[in-house]
């Protein structure tokens, strides 16, 4: 069954992260494997917000790293009452993710995003 996944900005950030530390190399490689597996079963989508948190990214190269990897997602419409509503929906503290990838080199989850279902 195929789901519709926001894909929100710390999804390319990982997928795109060269930083040598061993637990950033895990989440980069979970990321990267979540991403190949709900690219093709699931419907990934973003938002204006995210591509510009992306183009704010100070590294030109992994900026345009992450623009590549969701050139081809379609867009949310944006509209102010879309951020106000997100914020009320997962307010920051007390946000319960329950989008959550088990990835199948660990035993803990790694959040991906917002799934609607």
């Amino acid at each position: 069954m195929s789901q519709l996944i926001y894909v929100e900005t710390s999804i390319p950030s990982f997928y795109c992260d060269t930083r040598p530390s061993i637990q950033l190399q895990a989440r980069r490689e979970w990321t990267q494997e979540w991403w190949e597996l709900a690219r093709w079963r699931d419907a990934l989508v973003v938002s204006p917000v995210v591509i510009a948190e992306i183009e704010e990214t100070p590294d030109p190269t992994k900026r345009e790293q992450m623009l590549g990897l969701i050139a081809d997602l379609p867009r949310l419409a944006y509209a102010d009452e879309s951020i106000r509503s997100s914020k009320s929906i997962f307010p920051t503290s007390s946000c319960r993710s329950t989008a959550v990838a088990t990835p199948i080199t660990s035993h803990s989850p790694l959040t991906i995003g917002v799934i609607f279902s």
